[in-house]
């Protein structure tokens, strides 16, 4: 069973949506937390494209444990994820 941590503290994360809006991102930090999933927000500014509010679920000390974990939460949830570095 992976170590999860809470937040950005470990060099890998799931990424299961990214938001131009603010309030829609925080919406959905919330609802993964509702269902008992470490959610939260990375926010990130991408040239020529603006701001974007990223959610995130974890951090994970190995790409191992991130895999681990994605498998699960894409069978549990049917939702497209992906491995992201917890920056």
């Amino acid at each position: 069973e992976p170590v999860i941590r809470t937040g950005p503290k470990a060099p890998f994360a799931i990424q299961v949506g990214a938001y131009t809006n603010p309030d829609e991102a925080h919406h959905m930090v919330s609802h993964w937390k509702q269902k008992g999933y470490p959610a939260y927000l990375a926010s990130a500014d991408i040239p020529g494209k603006g701001r974007w509010y990223r959610v995130r679920l974890g951090g994970f000390d190995s790409k191992k444990e991130a895999k681990s974990y994605l498998e699960k939460f894409r069978t549990q949830e049917g939702v497209d994820a992906f491995i992201a570095p917890s920056r």
